[in-house]
């Protein structure tokens, strides 16, 4: 049914790419919002709607054949909420309302969408004209009285309004449309966050096991099949939050993160890239402090490391050359995030043509950086992420600003010169685009072809990873 008939544009409902949060989004910023609910949406459409639907174009079937059909879709007469063909014929269904609707808006200068049975129309004026809102809300009533010729549409095609969901919402109120609010940006409620953050500390302190008896006691929602774990109740949450606020929103991936860190499900943990790669201590899950340590366990090697999606931890290979030239015996990484617990690097994987490393090791990955697409160039932003000067827990991470202010070619390898400043212990972290992907890997190394506030492109990192696991002492 969905390929002979597409949805109408103010449809936003079970149709393709579209979706609660596109559907709020058409009312972003509106000064008036009217919100309308149809009462008992789907039983009421019977079977002879349905029959029509079949009869009509765009199927055009035989009235024997729309008759099966309509039988097959039906559930005592009238059409079954849950069922798989119950979302598409009701749009079918509800095609002439849309038109109708839509009309009346377009005529008004407002604007309608419609998702299942959640109507609402917005405006740009200081009100809605007669037409559409007969009376506005008072103390007494705090319902708004819908014009006669809205309501002689809904007659037209045999719906009815539920009064108790009929709201009218200024600017300076909270407007939700869908849900989701809208007044300045797309947005989840603060209980819906609240309740996100309270599952996620429970999980923290008490463990899995008794949060999830807690969560059997409260939940009272009615479900199909078994119940789910805690756990997975919250990352249903958390999708939900991702595609309300979007996939580099700060709050999401913070909180992201911490499920991660409860039960991991991404080889290689969240992404961050966007707007939550300007938080630092978002950024800090990402980056790792490379250590080298001698017989006697002193430090002997210091570098910066970070995830890279889909590869791993990545440093500068020379750090680890230097490391080994000065007896390190023993090599850890720590977290940014969590600097006092380190982590055993078992090997690494480097081609002698670039100064990259790929390195082995048991360390939990929860955050990682997407690589850049395009081949960094001359003028581009660079924030040079990393720790230049790591002595004790209590050390910062630095995110420098800077600029690529040349870009060099050798043997085939793409090196980058910033502005910097690019210190001892800075090799191997990221230079950072303005996006938050990752251009390039510091170097600081007398060695280099672009010293000293130099790097190499991240583009050749797959010689590094294709190279044999070499052993670690």
């Amino acid at each position: 049914m969905t390929a002979c008939a597409s949805a109408r544009d103010p449809v936003h409902g079970f149709t393709a790419n579209r979706s609660v949060v596109t559907n709020a989004g058409k009312h972003l910023g509106a000064k008036l919002i009217l919100n309308v609910d149809i009462q008992d949406f789907f039983p009421t459409f019977h079977f002879g709607r349905i029959r029509g639907v079949f009869a009509a174009h765009p199927f055009s079937f035989p009235l024997s054949v729309a008759t099966i059909l309509a039988q097959v879709c039906c559930f005592r007469g009238y059409l079954p909420q849950g069922a798989a063909t119950s979302p598409i014929l009701s749009n079918l269904i509800c095609r002439g309302l849309d038109r109708d609707l839509s009309r009346l808006a377009i005529n008004n200068h407002c604007l309608y969408t419609r998702y299942a049975d959640d109507i609402t129309f917005s405006t740009e004026r200081e009100s809605f004209p007669i037409f559409l809102v007969a009376r506005l809300p008072t103390l007494q009533d705090p319902r708004p009285m819908l014009g006669d010729e809205l309501l002689a549409i809904f007659a037209k095609h045999t719906l009815t309004v539920n009064p108790k969901k009929l709201r009218l919402r200024r600017k300076s109120n909270r407007q939700e449309v869908t849900g989701i609010t809208i007044n300045e940006k797309l947005n989840v409620t603060r209980a819906f966050v609240r309740n996100i953050r309270s599952i996620l500390h429970d999980c923290e302190t008490r463990g899995q096991a008794k949060a999830n008896q807690k969560f059997i006691q409260v939940d009272r929602k009615a479900r199909r099949g078994s119940r789910p774990t805690v756990i997975k109740h919250v990352r249903g949450k958390l999708d939900y939050l991702k595609m309300v606020r979007g996939a580099d929103d700060s709050l999401y991936v913070r909180y992201e993160i911490r499920a991660e860190k409860i039960a991991a499900r991404k080889n290689y943990g969240v992404p961050i890239f966007g707007r939550c790669s300007k938080n630092n201590e978002i950024l800090g899950e990402a980056v790792w402090v490379i250590l080298g340590f001698d017989p006697d366990d002193l430090e002997v090697v210091q570098g910066t490391g970070f995830t890279l999606e889909n590869v791993g931890i990545i440093t500068a290979r020379h750090v680890i050359d230097a490391g080994r030239n000065n007896g390190a015996r023993r090599w850890a990484v720590l977290n940014a995030a969590n600097p006092k617990r380190q982590y055993a690097i078992r090997g690494y994987r480097s081609d002698p043509c670039i100064d990259i490393a790929v390195l082995s090791t048991i360390a939990p990955l929860r955050a990682n950086f997407r690589p850049a697409i395009s081949v960094p160039k001359v003028g581009d932003c660079a924030f040079i992420v990393g720790f230049p000067h790591w002595n004790t827990t209590a050390d910062q991470m630095l995110v420098a600003p800077s600029n690529i202010i040349q870009t060099k070619s050798a043997s085939a390898i793409l090196y980058l010169l910033t502005g910097g400043p690019v210190r001892g212990g800075n090799s191997g972290g990221p230079f950072l685009s303005h996006e938050g992907y990752v251009t390039g890997i510091a170097l600081w190394d007398n060695n280099s072809l672009i010293a000293p506030d130099g790097g190499v492109s991240i583009n050749h990192v797959q010689l590094a990873q294709d190279a044999p696991l070499r052993s670690l002492p």
